[in-house]
């Protein structure tokens, strides 16, 4: 089995995707946005406790979405709907990075933990525009709107 994949220029983070029939479980963006929904949670606690029922409703919400979308996408059999769930998917992480920077600012999470969780969801952010590089890279008759949105995201995160 051949190994293809995408080396963020950031964190130098090697995602591999194998082959067009690895289960969704198996790549490690899925395993890392169930580890931020693990730490979702955590937070979500931590906000109903201090009664910021909004926030912790919104975050929990959003950090679900990610998985979801996910799911969604590497369900769908064009590529042009895989694409589009996965970039749902990453306006799902860019609103949990909004929600947790939030939490930070009314000191209802510890900055430093803060910081780290949005840093993991820059990783899984990355790790899901190389999935939709990949994707294209095994479909080079697709010409829709995602080719060049995805190129343009991965130059703008590899800066």
């Amino acid at each position: 089995m051949a190994s293809d994949g995408v080396t963020c220029a950031v964190s130098r983070t090697k995602w591999c995707f194998h082959d067009a029939n690895m289960a969704l479980e198996d790549l490690n963006i899925y395993k890392l946005q169930l580890e931020v929904v693990g730490e979702c949670v955590t937070i979500c606690r931590s906000l109903k406790n201090a009664r910021e029922f909004a926030l912790a409703d919104q975050l929990m919400r959003a950090a679900i979405s990610i998985g979801n979308n996910l799911s969604e996408g590497y369900g769908r059999s064009s590529t042009g709907e895989r694409l589009m769930m996965m970039f749902y998917a990453d306006g799902s992480i860019q609103e949990v990075k909004n929600c947790v920077r939030v939490a930070i600012t009314l000191n209802q999470i510890d900055q430093t933990r803060g910081n780290q969780l949005i840093a993991k969801l820059g990783r899984l952010s990355i790790g899901l525009m190389g999935l939709c590089s990949w994707m294209l890279n095994k479909d080079p008759s697709y010409n829709g709107k995602f080719r060049k949105a995805v190129n343009a995201r991965l130059a703008w995160r590899n800066k």
